[in-house]
């Protein structure tokens, strides 16, 4: 019995029984950095201001959140800030940037007044080796009338 024991101890001393004693650093391996949302959303219109009435939602597994300027709903997934293109507050929003730590894939819905409604399904990049990558998403709003042809 006592063979056996120093056996076993002596297979996982020399690395032959999976465990870490081979598993030295690889200076070649790829470093992931830190978190990173799974998407970041770029909201912009050709006309280059983004209506104040702008409404995102976006669903994804674990549940769906909505975003409103001015709203004031408990985000736990989505955030986003506007970029009035000015060190001012008061100028136009020329584009919506949201983070969205969706952990998959997810789909989202855009609507302003006057603007086409856009409903996209996102797929989620996953890296071999550091899981989830963030995607960027650029959307530009169209103009009811240009969707028209008028």
């Amino acid at each position: 019995m006592w063979r056996g024991y120093w056996y076993v101890g002596l297979m996982f001393g020399l690395g032959m029984g999976g465990g870490s004693a081979c598993s030295s650093p690889d200076p070649d391996s790829v470093s992931c950095g830190p978190a990173r949302p799974t998407f970041r959303l770029l909201v912009d219109t050709e006309q280059g201001m983004v209506p104040e009435d702008i409404r995102l939602r976006v669903r994804f597994g674990s549940g769906e959140e909505q975003f409103e300027l001015g709203g004031t709903e408990d985000h736990k997934a989505i955030f986003c800030e506007v970029d009035r293109g000015s060190p001012t507050a008061a100028g136009p929003i020329v584009q919506l940037i949201c983070d969205m730590w969706t952990d998959g894939a997810a789909t989202i819905w855009i609507s302003a007044s006057g603007f086409v409604d856009v409903h996209r399904d996102l797929e989620a990049v996953r890296d071999p080796h550091c899981g989830l990558r963030m995607s960027e998403v650029r959307v530009t709003l169209v103009h009811d009338s240009e969707q028209d042809g008028r």
